[in-house]
């Protein structure tokens, strides 16, 4: 996760990977897909946790609801967008 942010920003604290991690239950796809959606907003400074949640918002919901019909019933890239931003 640090190497691809150190690629396109100055990088993300430890506090907000974890925070990262955490919303996404530690789903390596989850993490995978939000952390792609970070680096498209091309933030050119540390990722905070609020580039996080408008990463999370920022992701199509019919997209995520589509993905998720191949995850676990509660995908937790899904649950989080569903969670904050209904």
């Amino acid at each position: 996760m640090g190497e691809r942010f150190e690629q396109h920003a100055p990088g993300i604290s430890f506090e907000s990977a974890r925070y990262l991690q955490d919303l996404m239950q530690r789903v390596p796809e989850a993490v995978n897909r939000l952390c792609q959606q970070i680096v498209d907003l091309n933030i050119d400074q540390e990722i905070k946790k609020n580039d996080i949640a408008l990463a999370l918002r920022l992701m199509d919901r019919g997209t995520l609801e589509k993905n998720a019909s191949g995850y676990w019933v509660s995908d937790p890239l899904l649950a989080a967008y569903l969670q904050y931003y209904r």
